[in-house]
C-alpha cells in the first residue's frame, strides 16, 4: 500500500500496517460476538474449529476468514481504540491506510477520527510531514450510491446495537417466536370454535410463559452460557448429563426434518394461492435461495436484523387482524363444538393436532440460550434476558388469541376445515387483494427467513458430526469434512433428499400443512419446550453458578416443575389412543416413553443433587480478579475482589455448611471479548476438621467437580502459569 519512496524516507509504513491488522482483527472478532446465531442447531466442535481457524489467522498474519467492513470499524471503533499508541506518526499512518484501502466520508467515520486522533493538530501535522499533502485526503466529498447506501445501513444497525438489553432481549424472543403460528392456528381452532379456542390458547399460552421464564433462568445460572458458546446442548450436558444432551440431539434432528416439511409447505402454499403457480414450483425455489444464501457455512445475523424483521412481521399480522375485525361475522363468533361437555365425542383427526399446532406457535424458547453470551455480557444479572422473553411470549399469546378469533369470525369452520394449505389462503380471497400482497409479505419475512434457520440447523447437525481428517486418512466423508465443497455436499444431502420426498408428496396430492405442525408439535416440542425446560431449571437452582438478579419462585418450584412434566406426559400418551393410524399412535407412545425415560434418568441419576461453586475468575476486560462462591442457587460470596499478581497469585474462599452434596471449583479468565479460557491451577481443600484434598486444575473449561459433606471448607486456588489475554 505504501510506495518505495515513502518505505525508504523512514515512513513506519510497516508498523501501521501490522497495526492496521490487529485492528482489523480485534474488530472482526467483535463482529461475530455481536451477532445472533438462531440455527434450529448449533455445532459446538464446528464453531471451536472455526474459532481456532480465525486464531490461527490472527496468529501468522493471513487473510482473516471474514474480513469486516469499514463500517464495521467505525461502529466498533472504541473497543479497538486501547491498541492503537499514543505516536502520531502511526497514527497517521494507520489513517493512510484506511483512507487508500476505504472510501469514506469525514461525517462517516467520527469514531475512527477518535480512535486514531485524526482531529488532533499534531497528527495532520505529522500525516503532512510524511506524505505531502494535508490529511483530509484521506476523506472523500461524494460517495456513489451503493456506498452510501451501505453506510446509512451500518449507523442504522449501530443504532440498534445500542438498544438496552431488555429490548434486544424482547426482539430477538419475538422474531424466533412468531412465524407460522398465524398460518395454522385457525385451521387448529376451527374445529373447536373462537372462544373455546381463546380459552385453550391462554391456558396453553400461560404454560409456555412458565416454561420460557424457566429455559431462560436456567441459562441465566450456568456459567458457560455466559462465558461460553451458548449452545442449548452444552447447557442440557452440564446440568442434567450426556445421555439427556444425546436425545435432545435426535430430538433436534427430529424436530428439523419435520420443521422443514411444513415451513416449505406454508411457504409454497401462500405464494400458490397469491399466484396461482403451483406449490412444487415455490418449494423449489425457496430451496435453492436457501442453498445459495447458506453457500458460506453461516448467517450474518445482527439485533439489527432480528428486530427490524420481528417489528416487520408484528405489524403485519396486527395490520391483518385489524382489516379481518372490521369484515368479522358475529354468527361466526358463536360456533363452539367442545367434545364431551355437549355429549359429543372426540373427533381424532381435528383434536388430535390442536395440542401440536397451538405448541408449536408458541415455540421460542431456544432465543435464551442463542442469546445469552451477547445480552448477559451488557446487563449480568440477567433481568432483561427474562422479562424480554417473558414479555414477548405475552406479546405473541395475545396477538394470535385476537387473529385467530379475527380470522375464525371472518370465515367460519367450514372453509378452515377443508383446506391442506394454510389460513391466509381462504383469508385473502375473502378479503381481497391487500391481505393477499401483506401475507405473501409475511410469509416470505417469517417463514422464508425462517426456512434459512431450519435448513442450516439440519446441515450444522450433519457437519458436526462428520468424521474428521488425521494426517490425510480417513474414508468418503472424512474427506468430504475437510472441504468446504464437500462439508456443503454432505450437509445440503439430507435436505435436499427431504426436499426430494416433500415434492413427491406435493405431487401425489397427500400434503396437508396443518397437519404437518400438528405431528411435530406433538412429537417433539413438549420434549424441547416442556420437559427440557423444566428439568433444567430444577437442576441449575441446585448447582447453578450465578443466581439471577430476579428469581421468580413460581418457575422452578418442585410442585410446579411436578404438575408440567405430568402434564405434557399425560397430553403427548393421550394421542395414542386419538390419533388415526398405527404409524402415528406408535410415534405418539414412542415420544411418551422418551419423555417418562428422560424424567427417570434425570430422577435416579441424582441428577438434583445440591452443589456449591467456588469460582476463581480473572476477567481481562475489566482488569480485575475476584472470587465468588455459590451453594445451591444461593451466594455466599459475589465478585470479592483479590490482589492481581503474577502467576503463582493464591485466591482463598470460604464455603459455609449447607446442603451440597458436590463442591465445583471453577478457575478460568475471560477474554476481552468475553471468552472462558480455564486456567491451571492448584487447589487445597481444607475442612473445619483440618483434611486437606489437593487437586490439580488442567487448563481446561471443564472444571472439576468433588464429592462434599456440606461441612464448612476453606478452598486456596493457587494459580500456575501464564493467562490468556487474548
Amino acid at each position: 500500500m505504501f510506495s518505495r519512496e515513502e518505505l525508504l524516507g523512514g515512513m513506519p509504513a510497516r508498523r501501521a500496517s501490522t497495526l492496521l491488522f490487529a485492528i482489523e482483527g480485534e474488530t472482526a472478532r467483535q463482529v461475530a460476538a455481536s451477532r445472533i446465531n438462531r440455527a434450529g442447531y448449533v455445532g459446538e466442535r464446528t464453531t471451536a474449529e472455526r474459532e481456532q481457524d480465525f486464531l490461527k489467522a490472527i496468529a501468522t498474519g493471513s487473510k482473516l476468514p471474514k474480513p469486516p467492513s469499514v463500517g464495521d470499524l467505525e461502529r466498533f471503533a472504541s473497543g479497538w481504540a486501547n491498541l492503537v499508541p499514543a505516536a502520531d506518526d502511526l497514527r497517521a499512518g494507520v489513517g493512510r491506510l484506511l483512507g487508500t484501502k476505504y472510501r469514506f466520508r469525514r461525517d462517516d467515520v467520527p469514531g475512527i477520527r477518535r480512535a486514531l486522533a485524526l482531529d488532533s493538530p499534531t497528527v495532520a501535522a505529522s500525516f503532512e510531514r510524511h506524505y505531502h499533502q494535508p490529511l483530509e485526503s484521506i476523506f472523500v466529498t461524494k460517495l456513489p450510491v451503493r456506498t452510501r447506501a451501505r453506510w446509512t445501513l451500518s449507523r442504522i444497525v449501530a443504532r440498534f446495537d445500542r438498544l438496552p438489553p431488555f429490548w434486544i432481549a424482547f426482539f430477538l424472543a419475538l422474531t424466533e417466536t412468531l412465524g407460522e403460528g398465524i398460518l395454522s392456528l385457525p385451521l387448529a381452532l376451527a374445529g373447536l370454535g373462537p372462544i373455546p379456542g381463546v380459552i385453550l390458547l391462554l391456558v396453553l399460552g400461560a404454560v409456555n410463559l412458565i416454561t420460557m421464564g424457566a429455559m431462560a433462568e436456567a441459562v441465566i445460572r450456568n456459567g458457560s452460557m455466559r462465558y461460553g458458546a451458548a449452545y442449548f446442548g452444552r447447557l442440557v450436558t452440564e446440568l442434567i448429563g450426556r445421555a439427556p444432551a444425546s436425545v435432545l440431539g435426535v430430538v433436534f434432528a427430529l424436530d428439523g426434518v419435520l420443521a422443514f416439511l411444513f415451513y416449505f409447505l406454508g411457504f409454497g402454499s401462500v405464494l400458490a394461492g397469491a399466484t396461482g403457480i403451483p406449490v412444487g414450483f415455490w418449494i423449489a425455489v425457496l430451496f435453492g435461495l436457501n442453498v445459495f444464501m447458506l453457500r458460506n457455512e453461516s448467517l450474518d445475523d445482527t439485533i439489527a436484523s432480528a428486530t427490524i424483521i420481528g417489528t416487520l412481521s408484528l405489524l403485519l399480522i396486527v395490520a391483518i387482524t385489524v382489516i379481518a375485525l372490521a369484515n368479522v361475522d358475529p354468527a361466526n363468533l358463536a360456533y363452539a363444538n367442545v367434545p364431551v361437555l355437549n355429549g359429543q365425542p372426540i373427533d381424532g383427526p381435528i383434536f388430535g393436532l390442536i395440542f401440536g399446532i397451538i405448541l408449536m406457535a408458541f415455540f421460542g424458547h431456544t432465543s435464551a440460550a442463542n442469546a445469552a453470551k451477547l445480552l448477559l455480557t451488557i446487563e449480568p444479572s440477567g433481568r432483561s434476558l427474562l422479562w424480554g422473553n417473558l414479555l414477548a411470549m405475552t406479546t405473541v399469546i395475545l396477538l394470535y388469541c385476537v387473529a385467530s378469533v379475527a380470522i375464525l369470525g371472518v370465515l367460519g369452520p367450514v372453509p378452515l376445515l377443508g383446506t391442506n394449505g394454510t389460513a391466509m389462503t381462504p383469508l385473502a380471497e375473502a378479503l381481497g387483494p391487500a391481505v393477499n400482497v401483506m401475507s405473501v409479505i409475511y410469509v416470505v419475512l417469517a417463514i422464508g427467513i425462517g426456512s434459512l434457520y431450519v435448513t442450516l440447523g439440519m446441515y450444522n447437525q450433519v457437519v458436526e458430526f462428520l468424521p474428521r481428517r488425521s494426517n490425510g486418512a480417513g474414508g468418503l466423508l472424512a474427506r468430504l469434512g475437510a472441504t468446504r465443497r464437500g462439508r456443503l455436499i454432505a450437509g445440503f444431502a439430507p435436505a435436499a433428499l427431504v426436499c426430494l420426498a416433500l415434492e413427491v408428496v406435493v405431487l401425489a396430492g397427500l400434503d396437508d400443512f396443518a397437519a404437518t405442525i400438528g405431528v411435530a408439535g406433538t412429537l417433539t416440542v413438549p420434549i424441547l419446550t416442556g420437559i427440557f425446560p423444566m428439568l433444567l431449571i430444577l437442576a441449575a437452582r441446585r448447582k447453578g453458578e450465578y443466581v439471577p438478579g430476579r428469581v421468580i419462585g413460581l418457575l422452578g418450584h418442585p410442585v410446579t416443575v411436578a404438575i408440567l412434566l405430568t402434564l405434557y406426559t399425560l397430553a403427548v400418551g393421550i394421542h395414542v389412543l386419538i390419533w388415526d393410524g398405527p404409524v402415528l399412535r406408535v410415534a405418539a407412545l414412542g415420544a411418551a416413553i422418551v419423555i417418562i425415560g428422560l424424567i427417570a434418568w434425570t430422577v435416579r441419576g441424582r441428577v438434583f443433587r445440591t452443589r456449591a461453586v467456588v469460582e476463581l475468575r480473572v476477567d481481562h476486560r475489566f482488569r480485575r480478579s475476584t472470587v465468588s462462591v455459590t451453594g445451591a442457587g444461593h451466594e455466599f460470596a459475589l465478585d470479592q475482589s483479590i490482589q492481581p499478581g503474577p502467576p503463582g497469585e493464591v485466591a482463598v474462599a470460604t464455603l459455609p455448611a449447607g446442603p451440597w452434596r458436590e463442591l465445583r471449583i471453577w478457575a478460568h479468565a475471560v477474554t476481552t471479548d468475553g471468552w472462558s479460557v480455564g486456567l491451571p491451577a492448584k487447589v487445597e481443600i481444607v475442612t473445619d476438621g483440618g483434611q486437606i484434598d489437593t487437586r490439580a486444575l488442567a487448563p481446561s473449561p471443564d472444571p472439576i467437580v468433588v464429592p462434599s459433606d456440606g461441612r464448612p471448607a476453606t478452598i486456596r486456588i493457587q494459580i500456575e502459569g501464564a493467562r490468556d489475554e487474548r
